[in-house]
């Protein structure tokens, strides 16, 4: 029977958290509500920015999930594989992008060819079919890109299509995978800063960057069981706490210091993980919860935009921020709902026909 590990649903839970708190916050400065400098203590210090490390965990968690689920199997089936990632990323992609496509000409009274005022190419329909347009967009390649997913959605989907090579690899020998992996890093933390697009697109929001991430969730979820719980969360403890309070900044790559702080991170919940288990009906909830956190993930950036731009240039004070970021978090939590019902219903249906 596999093994669960409870601390992976929280840290999936927890990272989601993050990322979308900071998009609230931030999302307060670029709409011209509040300055940078008001609200950006709010998400960082010196050494740490809570999107980039919840970003990190995300992707770490995924890279885990995955090979939590499929290393004790015994004949690994690419279809299956690559057909199952299909309908859990790609379907609520779609369905997001259409619900959003529609309800922006609604409100805007925009029309299509006002909306992709580019010529349509097989090339820019499939990236964005295949949930790649953000990111690529961001590097001027031509997509259909809606904002839906943002340049974490393509990251992701590569992450996803070379996970099989990257499981083989592992299952064969994990330390020598290791190796060459740390070596990769090495060489792209070397080289990223000299390459045409490391301005525009620094290396915490690159695929060949953030594969790291992935790999090493992969990594350490074959080796948990092995690990000291209470030596590693006393280190990982002083590591990560280190980092909080340190008042200057590190002379340290920005994306090392993020795989620092996430394994950090990781280390400390895996050591907790006795805990969770002792407290199975909140498990159950945070278990639940974590279902609906890649549609969630989905939809918050549009609905925090919209809603922020409707109170620009009003009085604006502590209080309606606290108000602002309530009201933003029950429409992306009933809307997640609906979606995600939505998304589910042809399978209730069939189940439930199947049972009768």
């Amino acid at each position: 029977m596999k093994k669960r590990y409870d601390f992976m649903d929280v840290l999936r839970l927890l990272s989601m958290a993050g990322i979308v708190y900071y998009h609230m916050v931030v999302t307060l400065y670029l709409k011209g509500i509040r300055q940078l400098d008001s609200v950006s203590p709010l998400y960082e210090n010196s050494n740490m920015h809570i999107a980039k490390v919840c970003v990190g965990l995300f992707f770490m968690m995924s890279g885990a999930g995955l090979m939590l689920s499929t290393r004790d199997k015994e004949y690994f089936s690419l279809k299956d594989y690559y057909k199952k990632r299909f309908i859990k990323i790609l379907i609520p992609f779609y369905v997001v992008y259409v619900l959003y496509l529609i309800t922006f000409i609604c409100l805007t009274g925009e029309t299509l060819s006002s909306i992709y005022d580019r010529p349509v190419t097989p090339p820019a329909i499939i990236f964005t079919l295949l949930g790649m347009d953000s990111y690529l967009s961001s590097f001027g390649v031509p997509t259909y890109a809606l904002g839906i997913g943002e340049w974490f959605l393509g990251a992701l989907v590569m992450m996803y299509i070379i996970f099989p090579i990257l499981r083989w690899a592992l299952l064969k020998n994990k330390w020598v995978s290791a190796l060459v992996a740390v070596i990769y890093y090495a060489v792209i933390l070397v080289t990223y800063p000299n390459m045409s697009y490391a301005l525009t697109n620094p290396g915490f929001v690159n695929f060949t960057v953030k594969v790291f991430d992935f790999f090493l969730g992969m990594f350490l979820v074959l080796l948990l069981d092995r690990i000291p719980k209470r030596t590693s969360f006393a280190v990982s403890f002083c590591i990560f706490l280190f980092f909080l309070i340190y008042p200057r900044q590190l002379p340290v790559d920005d994306s090392l210091m993020i795989v620092i702080q996430i394994v950090s991170i990781f280390m400390m919940f895996n050591a907790l993980n006795g805990f969770f288990a002792r407290v199975p009906k909140v498990m159950k909830i945070i278990t639940i919860l974590c279902s609906y956190t890649y549609v969630f993930f989905l939809v918050h950036h549009v609905i925090i935009d919209y809603m922020t731009l409707q109170v620009v240039g009003l009085p604006f004070g502590n209080f309606d921020i606290l108000k602002l970021f309530a009201c933003e978090f029950l429409v992306i939590s009933a809307v997640t709902f609906m979606i995600k019902n939505l998304i589910d219903l042809p399978g209730m249906i069939a189940k439930k026909k199947k049972s009768e």
